[in-house]
């Protein structure tokens, strides 16, 4: 995560039965299991700075 910009990060996926926070999961993990459909959540993310382009988040598919 690059501090110092990043507060906090939620990931809540109710349907799922996951939620983890960042910092307080440090790394925070989780498996997500749609049978391909998708899953709705929300990622929320909130910045400690106002710098233009802070904070930068990419979600991607492990492999």
């Amino acid at each position: 995560m690059p501090e110092p910009c990043l507060h906090k990060i939620v990931a809540d996926f109710p349907k799922q039965k996951e939620k983890h926070t960042w910092p307080v999961e440090n790394p925070a993990r989780f498996t997500l299991l749609d049978d391909g459909t998708g899953a709705e959540g929300t990622i929320t993310i909130t910045s400690k700075c106002s710098k233009s382009g802070c904070p930068k988040a990419e979600l991607k598919e492990k492999e």
